[in-house]
This record gives C-alpha cells, sequence and structure tokens, in this order.
C-alpha cells in the first residue's frame, strides 16, 4: 500500500528589505520566504497592520517566494506565511518580525550633523552634502532591527562610509 503524506511542509519566516525608490508616503519592501521541504507547492502570505485583524496577501502566483509591496511610512506591520504541499497539508503559521516604517527626511531632527554640511534645495526637495573637501558626520540613533539609507547617486554624488554599532557596512 502507498504511504500516504502526512508530514506539513515547512517554511521560513518572512524577512524584509527596502527596495526601490521612497514616494507619496509609501516605501517599496521586498518580503521573502523559503522553504526547505521539497514537496511544497504553494504558499500563502497574511499581514496585519497596526496590530489589526490578519488579511490575506496575493501574490505574483502560489508558488512564489518573494514580493514586493507598497508600505505605508507611519504604520508597524507584521507578516506570516504558511506552506502547502500537493498532498494538501498546510505548514502551521510562521511569523516574522513585527517592523514599523518610517521616513526621515535629511533635516530630521533625530540626524545629528557634525563638520560641513551645505544644504541644496530645488523646489520642494531638498538634499545635504558635505563641503568640498570638508570631513562631515551625519549620526542617526534608533533601537531596530534594520535601516535602509536611500541616497542619490552618480558620478557627482559622492561617496560616504555607513558604519552601523561601530562596525563599517
Amino acid at each position: 500500500a502507498p504511504v500516504r503524506d502526512v508530514e506539513a511542509p515547512r517554511p521560513t519566516a518572512p524577512r524584509q528589505a527596502v527596495v526601490g525608490t521612497i514616494g507619496g508616503g509609501f516605501v517599496p519592501v521586498k518580503l521573502r520566504w523559503s522553504s526547505r521541504s521539497t514537496d511544497v507547492i504553494g504558499y500563502w502570505l497574511w499581514k496585519s497592520v497596526d496590530g489589526h485583524k490578519w488579511r490575506f496577501v496575493p501574490v505574483p502566483n502560489q508558488s512564489a517566494t518573494q514580493t514586493v509591496l507598497a508600505l505605508e511610512k507611519g504604520h508597524t506591520y507584521r507578516f506570516l506565511v504558511h506552506a502547502y504541499d500537493a498532498a494538501g497539508n498546510a505548514s502551521p503559521a510562521v511569523f516574522g518580525p513585527s517592523f514599523s516604517v518610517r521616513v526621515l527626511e535629511g533635516r530630521s531632527p533625530q540626524i545629528a550633523y557634525y563638520g560641513r554640511w551645505q544644504d541644496g534645495r530645488r523646489g520642494a526637495a531638498s538634499s545635504l552634502g558635505s563641503a568640498r573637501g570638508g570631513r562631515a558626520v551625519a549620526r542617526l540613533s534608533f533601537t531596530g532591527r534594520g535601516v535602509a539609507w536611500v541616497s542619490r547617486t552618480g558620478p557627482t554624488g559622492g561617496r560616504a562610509r555607513v558604519f552601523v554599532d561601530g562596525r563599517y557596512v
């Protein structure tokens, strides 16, 4: 007699990373998950915003292991994933960490500036840059699991060294 599959696949918790361009009060966040179970045929992704009811999140296709969502700044998010196989076994929920989406602009009082900085404004947009040849430091202190830094790039965009907890990253 054939052996019936009764073991549910085991997914990883959803992991998040900021990607793309921030705009209009939204931050593009890539969520990734996976499973070492070889018989997984699909996943269900769910989210909770500010601790409210869990809601299903459609993904590109049932076997997708990542998606990019535009998350509204100023809210706290938590995601969970279930994996399922062809035999109809579904995993228990695997929860990702709770995280807040915040955007600090260049002149936020939470960012301390040392050295020579120049302010560049063009209409509604603003930017900060160090004076030519000067050493300038911007310091942001926060408690959290991750941070993303968004900056202009290009041949005249300058250079930056980023340290997290005193270590060059």
